[in-house]
């Protein structure tokens, strides 16, 4: 046992552990997925054809988060994904944060491959806590 300046040795630090009722926030997910139309379903046979995108959103791997403080008014979070596709694909979104409050997203979607299927669609799934009752754009 060492003896510190601000204890003695065999001071007890914590006596306790507990779990702080912290959750994970949600956090924007790429989202490759929308319901079918009827065209959809008539025509080109979404659920069958554009499968690999169902859940491929949902599936995606985080390869790569990095912050950059770009000055005392904006900072940048940019995050890669590799997206599970019939062929991996790729995601790359760029968070700037004002000081104002306001937060710009830069969407990049790299495909892997030239014949991957018709994406039905390319967007973001944002869930926001129930708290939140006043929304602006």
């Amino acid at each position: 046992m060492q003896v510190y300046r601000w204890a003695d040795a065999g001071h007890e630090i914590t006596y306790e552990q507990f779990k702080l009722p912290i959750e994970t926030p949600a956090v924007p997910a790429p989202d490759f997925w929308r319901a079918p139309t009827d065209n959809d379903i008539g025509t080109w046979h979404m659920e069958k054809e554009a499968a690999t995108w169902r859940n491929a959103g949902s599936n995606r791997k985080l390869t790569n988060i990095k912050t950059d403080i770009v000055s005392p008014h904006e900072a940048k979070v940019t995050s890669l994904f590799t997206i599970p596709a019939s062929t991996p694909s790729n995601v790359r979104l760029v968070y700037s944060i004002y000081g104002s409050g306001d937060v710009l997203m830069d969407y990049s979607f790299t495909p892997g491959a030239s014949s991957l299927p018709l994406i039905p669609e390319i967007g973001v799934l944002l869930t926001l806590p129930s708290e939140f009752e006043n929304v602006t754009r």
